[in-house]
């Protein structure tokens, strides 16, 4: 028999070996602000409804760099979506292990004459081709969910969470950016079926919920949608001999780290004291690689997001 915890692997670590992608520069924008998606739906049928939270989908990239040399040590890439906005600021819902890599900085601080020069930097990359900054993030390890915060995403819309679990074989819907195909023309569009909530012998204590849907590395933290385009998961892992089961999160695990009843980890990449106006934030947050120290800071407080 196999054994299935040994072929389960966080997709983060396999995108780790993959170079690190620059963002899209295309200008290919229609006049009115909406990005063209028909190259990515062809052949989908019409009633394929993913084209209408497009914007609502996000590229992100992490990169472990020298503060000083700005020498990246390495990056990789995930997927994410919108899930809560404000006057703002915008909360993107992604996985856990693309914002969490603190086992890799460790390691590769135990290789550098100056490990306090190390610094972990994250960007999302929105559909018109505008680059956001992490200010900060809370991660819930145990059930690989995470909550990125950068400011306010114009022209997109925060995506809900569903009401009631989903229902065994129901129809679900993904956008995603395996193997980082991400442009602001398309991205990769699935779908697939709930298969269930389980907890998988010899791989954790904590409840999954099973899709059979396609995933990849650079596939991690992208959304699963219902039919309403609601939440009801975020993908985490792969079935590595067979990339068409994928690991999520419950629905309910999701819901206890947006309302800060779950278990969590919180990092602060920016702090701004005092509070600063919007226009000096987009402009601080156009440079490549912020110079703000990285902070941490367990207030739960800060990060509670009320239903």
């Amino acid at each position: 028999m196999l054994n299935i915890k040994n072929q389960l692997k966080n997709l983060s670590f396999f995108s780790l070996l993959l170079p690190l992608m620059i963002s899209c520069t295309s200008n290919k924008i229609s006049l009115d602000g909406t990005v063209p998606v028909t190259s990515c739906t062809a052949g989908l049928g019409e009633d394929f409804p993913l084209a209408g939270i497009y914007n609502s989908t996000v590229f992100v990239e992490g990169v472990v760099v020298d503060k000083n040399t700005k020498k990246a040590f390495t990056g990789y890439t995930g997927s994410g979506g919108i899930i809560w906005q404000d006057t703002d600021s915008t909360v993107i819902l992604t996985a856990a292990h693309v914002c969490d890599v603190s086992s890799l900085i460790d390691s590769i601080k135990k290789t550098v004459p100056n490990p306090d020069d190390v610094r972990h930097f994250l960007k999302i990359s929105d559909r018109k081709n505008r680059v956001y900054h992490a200010i900060s993030y809370v991660t819930a390890l145990k059930f690989d969910a995470c909550l990125i915060q950068v400011s306010k995403i114009e022209g997109a819309r925060a995506l809900p969470l569903a009401e009631g679990n989903p229902t065994l074989g129901e129809i679900v819907y993904n956008v995603s950016s395996p193997l980082s195909l991400y442009s602001s023309e398309g991205s990769p569009m699935f779908r697939g079926y709930f298969s269930g909530n389980f907890k998988f012998i010899n791989v954790s204590d904590e409840k999954h919920s099973l899709f059979s849907l396609p995933a990849a590395p650079g596939s991690s933290g992208s959304l699963l949608l219902n039919k309403n385009m609601e939440v009801i998961g975020v993908v985490s892992a792969v079935y590595t001999r067979f990339h068409h089961l994928t690991i999520s999160p419950t629905l309910q695990q999701v819901k206890d780290l947006m309302s800060g009843d779950s278990p969590h980890k919180v990092k602060v990449f920016m702090d701004f004291t005092p509070q600063i106006v919007v226009e000096e934030k987009v402009f601080l947050w156009g440079t490549e690689v912020p110079e703000w120290d990285i902070l941490e800071e367990e207030e739960a407080e800060r990060w509670k997001i009320r239903k």
